[in-house]
């Protein structure tokens, strides 16, 4: 009841002060109006900040499930990245070092000179070619210790 009869009061007495200033009724309906529609964009910006600090604090701290998407597709990557290398040095080793048995750090020296140079000069790609774990991954397969005779006899 206050609040209504506050409301009438400030109309009263706002109706009698712009008819004193000679403002009219229209330019009261338009500064009420412009009020209003400030004070409606308030507090949409003031709703889309809550909003937009919900979604991300629910993108951080609930998306479970598109990091493991994620992860997935890195580990798969991880995954081809480490075939290709031992695929590299096998077919490397077959070529160049067809009868060795026993691979020693001058010829895993030489294996990642020739890959890197072959990288380079077939696809411009200048990288650092890690032979130690290639020839350690081949020799985990049982690849790498064996002759290229035995390997096409088994084949």
């Amino acid at each position: 009841m206050l609040l209504v009869s506050g409301l009438a009061v400030f109309v009263n007495v706002g109706m009698v002060v712009l008819s004193d200033l000679k403002i009219g009724t229209t330019s009261l309906l338009l500064f009420f109006t412009a009020f209003m529609a400030f004070r409606a964009w308030k507090v949409f910006g003031q709703r889309r900040n809550v909003h937009a600090l919900e979604l991300v604090h629910m993108l951080y701290y609930r998306s479970t499930s598109n990091n493991s998407e994620l992860l997935a597709s890195l580990i798969l990557r991880a995954q081809e990245e480490h075939a290709k290398e031992v695929i590299l040095a096998h077919s490397f080793l077959r070529q160049r070092h067809p009868l060795q048995k026993d691979i020693d750090s001058k010829m895993v020296e030489r294996l990642r000179q020739d890959i890197q140079e072959w990288l380079y000069l077939h696809a411009g790609l200048d990288i650092d070619f890690c032979a130690e774990r290639a020839c350690k991954h081949l020799k985990e397969l049982g690849v790498g210790a064996e002759p290229s005779s035995q390997l096409g006899s088994t084949l």
